[in-house]
């Protein structure tokens, strides 16, 4: 409620408790003879001059009334309530209260519609133009010229004036301002602009909402082409509410309102959010949106979101997020992302990230990831990972400054952690080693990962006769490279032993350290002690294999756990 309408309001009530005493002490101000004389003066100058005379002042709401409007005025000893219907065309009632006089609009103009209506035509060639918006700004009431240039408005008669704009693609704006109350038919030409204030097309990732998926399927062919003629007029209001797009208290204007408080039983397409929405199924917002906004099944916003951004399927934003974004399906950000954003399935955002991305299934970082990955199945940043990435089966990454968890972690180049099964890096360690040890005579080992950290899948056949195990497993090693050619291998690596017996298998733990020397470009000898962990439920063997502990060490006093000092030797490859 604007200050001018609570005055009105406050004098109001006034004018009811103090009206009888004004009756029995004053002659009302309405029957006061007055002197005046202006010739084309501003409205709210001659006002003033009559109150000064009559010794009031006036209350009045500038919405409904233009002071600025030149009037007429030659009254010689006339009441000032006749000086009034004069100036004022009977448009306004008029209440006393001490010291003022309040004009209200007068109860045939508050219930008043007038129509206008007329045609659009080019201006240089006098043809029909179709699809051209023709809208008042003030009362937010719109329409499409038909094939014939025709339109119709039906607006309130409360308004002092109303002005009248044209808006189309290709075309020059144009207003004209005129006057309401009244039924008016108007010849309305415009000019297509020159071809210097064209709006360039600039090709990008970006797309307007009205041309994602979802805007295709839920808007109509002419609530698209409204928004494409009325691009560069947006306005804001405090609170709107609509059943679908097109169906809202912005009437067909709602797509070019940015509301406080936005409610939207359906659904809704307005222009942004400086506050709160919720809609049933869906919002769609052409420009930015802040604080909050939820809905049953999926948000699209055309440009930035500061705050929470929750859907019951999947949230759609075409430039940046700051904030939140929460899902039961997917999530989409076609510029940058702060903060957290959580789907069920599916996270994407094509720029970069600075927070969290935690999904069920798939998380992609098209540009630089800061944070934390997390998904059910694969994480996937294009071109740099500086945090942490987890996943339940793969992690990639073109750089890796963070760490990788996952069953399968692929980086092109690393100077992180990469920690699971499978371990690849294309510039990274990768080397192939033959070597025997106390436990198995013939073993296969490949290292990847980098220097820092790298995994290690192995496997071993001890060939003796009588004396056959065979062993297979996994671990982790890390190098320190004193030259180009010497370096010193800490390694950590768990084994199953098969001993003869599947329902039996042996698990051998061991921790070696060795000394390593480059004898040529992809050669390497290797050598160093090892200490041994043996667990076993059953210590005998079966016949024909080899007998474990090989010196008997037992640290649990008969539960099955010996240790013993080890070696190893070898050659690595590449």
């Amino acid at each position: 409620m604007s200050d001018h309408l609570m005055n009105v309001v406050c004098r109001l009530l006034l004018l009811v408790l103090l009206a009888p005493a004004g009756r029995v002490c004053a002659q009302s101000v309405l029957t006061k003879d007055i002197v005046l004389h202006a010739e084309q003066r501003p409205l709210g100058e001659v006002l003033n001059r009559l109150g000064k005379q009559g010794g009031f002042y006036f209350s009045y709401n500038s919405i409904l009334l233009n002071a600025d409007s030149l009037v007429n005025c030659h009254a010689v000893h006339v009441p000032v309530k006749n000086v009034l219907d004069g100036l004022l065309g009977g448009r306004f009632e008029y209440h006393e209260t001490p010291g003022y006089l309040i004009l209200l609009p007068a109860a045939s103009v508050r219930e008043h519609w007038f129509y206008i209506s007329g045609y659009v035509t080019d201006k240089n060639s006098g043809s029909y133009v179709s699809g051209a918006s023709v809208y008042e700004t003030q009362q937010l009431v719109s329409a499409l010229t038909n094939d014939k240039g025709y339109f119709r408005l039906r607006l309130r008669g409360r308004y002092a004036a109303a002005t009248i704009n044209v808006s189309k693609d290709m075309y020059q704006d144009t207003v004209l301002p005129v006057a309401a109350g009244y039924d008016q038919q108007l010849q309305l030409s415009i000019v297509p602009a020159p071809v210097a204030e064209l709006t360039p097309v600039v090709v990008t990732k970006h797309v307007k909402v009205e041309k994602t998926w979802l805007g295709r399927f839920f808007l109509s062919s002419k609530q698209k082409m409204r928004s494409l003629n009325l691009n560069s007029f947006f306005t804001t209001k405090p609170v709107q509410m609509s059943i679908t797009p097109g169906l809202s208290t912005h009437n067909k204007m709602g797509s070019q309102v940015v509301n406080k408080a936005s409610l939207n039983i359906l659904g809704g397409y307005t222009a942004g959010l400086d506050g709160a929405e919720v809609a049933g199924l869906f919002n769609i917002s052409q420009r930015n949106v802040r604080y909050v906004q939820l809905a049953g099944l999926f948000n699209v916003v055309g440009g930035h979101v500061y705050g929470v951004q929750a859907a019951g399927f999947s949230n759609t934003v075409l430039d940046s997020l700051n904030g939140v974004q929460l899902s039961g399906g997917f999530n989409i950000i076609k510029g940058s992302m702060g903060g957290v954003q959580a789907s069920g399935y599916y996270n994407h955002v094509s720029s970069n990230t600075h927070g969290v991305q935690a999904t069920g299934i798939v998380n992609i970082a098209g540009g630089e990831a800061h944070g934390v990955q997390l998904a059910g199945i694969a994480n996937i940043g294009r071109r740099l990972v500086n945090g942490v990435q987890v996943a339940g089966i793969l992690n990639y990454t073109h750089k890796l400054k963070g760490v990788q968890i996952g069953l399968i972690n692929i980086a092109d180049t690393s100077r992180g952690y990469s920690i699971g099964l499978i371990n690849i890096s294309k510039v990274g360690y990768h080397q192939l080693l033959v070597y025997a040890n106390d436990v198995t005579n013939v073993n296969l080992a490949y290292r990847a990962g980098n220097k820092k950290l790298y995994s290690i899948l192995l496997a071993g056949i001890n060939t003796t006769a009588g004396k056959k195990a065979f062993g297979f497993g996994y671990g982790l090693g890390t190098g320190f490279y004193f030259t180009p050619a010497f370096a010193l291998t800490l390694e950590a690596t768990a084994q199953q032993l098969y001993l003869g017996s599947w329902n039996n298998l042996a698990q051998l733990y061991r921790a070696h350290a060795a000394l390593q020397y480059r004898i040529a470009k992809n050669i390497a000898l290797f050598a160093g002690p090892a200490y041994n962990f043996y667990h076993t439920e059953k210590p005998q063997t079966a016949e024909g294999y080899k007998y474990f502990p090989l010196r008997e060490h037992d640290i649990t006093n008969g539960k099955g756990l010996f240790t013993w000092t080890g070696w190893q030797f070898g050659i690595a490859l590449f």
